[in-house]
């Protein structure tokens, strides 16, 4: 299935080294607090789906949320390679994204256990190997399963201001992945539906990256009661719309955050 970027509001590793875009210039992204926690959020969840899939009796069928999240881990962890600004898994990114592709090409129970296991172990891990804004994801999983989870995942703190003061962290965490998952999934235009419109889908991929780091940053603003709530929920407006934007050309439909 080929899929838009905008899924938000609706067997071997990959090459490091292929397909570049957006590599000449430093780009804006997440402050990196927001995506280390997205970082840990997704190895819970990891040992949540390997205890799943446990009693699964169909591993292709039933792994299509580990999958999901491991390409999401894979941008999630370039974003942080390539951030300008420090974190504590800079230096292990390019370990991260290895051991994640390995969750997401796992074809069976153990592989994947291992696979998991080797992810934990790169958190730790010193690599010099250089990243570029290449082609390391797999955009069907990750537009399918992960996006959609983060959408279900920040629904449930936005909907008052209450709630959004509790959910700070994981809306932050979701709305940074979504910066890097539009980011790092532009060099994948090839695999969408209309493979002949790559500046297109570069603007648009731009576009709902930009939006959702405004958004990004306005919920900041509501944490240290600079902007209001009714502001940052004008700010996701805009990024549905983006959404839209990209829906209109790449695809049919759309999901929106309510």
């Amino acid at each position: 299935m080929r899929l838009s970027l905008c899924s938000l509001f609706a067997a071997s590793l990959l090459c490091l080294s292929s397909l570049t875009v957006f590599a000449a210039e430093p780009l804006p992204l997440p402050p990196a607090a927001d995506l280390e926690f997205q970082v840990d959020f997704y190895i819970t969840e990891f040992d949540k789906r390997l205890d799943d899939l446990a009693t699964s009796k169909d591993f292709a069928e039933d792994s299509n949320t580990l999958v999901g999240d491991a390409n999401a881990l894979v941008l999630v962890a370039l974003a942080i390679g390539m951030s300008e600004g420090d974190s504590k898994y800079k230096a292990a990114a390019p370990e991260i994204i290895k051991a994640a592709q390995a969750v997401g090409d796992a074809k069976d129970l153990a592989a994947a256990k291992t696979a998991v296991a080797a992810v934990k172990a790169s958190l730790e891990k010193k690599s010099t190997d250089k990243l570029e804004w290449a082609k390391v994801a797999k955009m069907p999983p990750a537009m399918k399963y992960a996006v959609p989870r983060i959408n279900t995942g920040m629904t449930r703190y936005v909907r008052t201001e209450a709630t959004l003061k509790r959910g700070v962290p994981n809306v932050a965490g979701g709305i940074a992945a979504l910066v890097a998952i539009s980011q790092g999934l532009a060099p994948n235009f090839d695999e969408t539906v209309k493979a002949d419109k790559k500046d297109e889908w570069l603007k648009l991929s731009k576009d709902f990256r930009d939006a959702a780091l405004k958004a990004n940053a306005a919920l900041h603003g509501f944490e240290k009661g600079d902007v209001t709530f009714d502001a940052f929920k004008e700010a996701l407006t805009v990024l549905k719309e983006d959404c839209e934007h990209c829906h209109a050309v790449f695809t049919e439909g759309s999901i929106a955050i309510e």
